[in-house]
């Protein structure tokens, strides 16, 4: 009984000493590799290399490096850190957009004081989605890691355009036509991919890195459409017309792909 005590204690103590590695740590004694329970955000790198690299180039303006997002659709890419070797990570967007835009016009309508004007009104309303989640884990016992994981994602967005107009269209030349909506072609997308890539730890709980990955998407594409009014001299009434300007699509890819190109700053903490 005695000697199985001690061996569930070793295995116990074997596992409890392998979650605290790998424990590197730099001249000063503070460990570069991030460890379980630490968040992360990360950073496009790009801007960073540009601006160093144009200051060599002598017909390259070097502007100024910025904070960017990973990914060009604006999505927030962070991690926590599970264990050690494991963390979840996360992309996340929910942009939601109303521009309103007012523009003054001579008001045709009979009677109407000499360059008296109304009001047309446009008016834009977006809605762009974008989640995603997923597990990575990591490997190395050095500031050169190995990462490796899966991931799903779904996005989605809309879009629509409005015209309201400060003349009534019987006051318009006869047969006029004007439009006063545009729907824009919704688009939904879900897919997973498997990836791989590396981070080299610079500092203490700063690495640069990038990834490849390998996957399928889905992509559906509704019918943007567009609305017409038109006033009926004859009938003394305003009629509508929709109709749609391009058919909806369905793309289905099976493909690699280099998360945009993009090489990430990640930040630990």
């Amino acid at each position: 009984m005695k000697k199985h005590f001690i061996i569930i204690l070793s295995i116990f103590s074997l596992s409890a000493f392998a979650e605290q590695q790998p424990v590197l740590k730099n001249k000063r004694g503070i460990m570069i590799l991030p460890q379980r329970g630490n968040y992360c955000i990360g950073i496009n790198a790009n801007p960073f290399f540009n601006y160093f690299g144009n200051m060599f180039n002598n017909s390259t303006g070097s502007n100024s490096p910025s904070f960017t997002f990973t990914n060009s659709d604006q999505t927030i890419y962070g991690k926590y850190m599970k264990t050690n070797n494991m963390a979840y990570r996360a992309n996340f967007r929910i942009g939601i957009s109303n521009i309103t835009n007012t523009y003054n016009v001579l008001d045709l309508s009979p009677g109407a004081a000499q360059n008296a004007m109304v009001s047309d009104v446009y008016k834009r309303r977006n809605k762009n989605i974008g989640l995603s989640f997923g597990m990575e884990k990591r490997r190395g016992n050095t500031r050169m890691q190995g990462v490796y994981g899966v991931e799903g994602f779904i996005g989605f967005s809309s879009g629509k355009d409005k015209f309201e107009y400060g003349n009534k269209l019987e006051n318009l030349d006869t047969g006029f036509r004007r439009l006063t909506e545009f729907t824009l072609s919704n688009s939904f997308s879900i897919g997973f991919r498997g990836f791989v890539g590396v981070e080299y730890f610079i500092a203490p709980n700063f690495s640069i890195g990038g990834e490849l990955g390998y996957g399928p998407d889905f992509t559906f594409n509704s019918a943007p459409k567009q609305t017409f009014e038109q006033y009926d001299f004859t009938a003394g009434t305003a009629t509508t017309e929709s109709k749609e300007v391009n058919p909806k699509t369905t793309n289905i890819s099976l493909d690699t792909d280099n998360a945009r190109g993009n090489i990430k700053l990640l930040f630990y903490f």
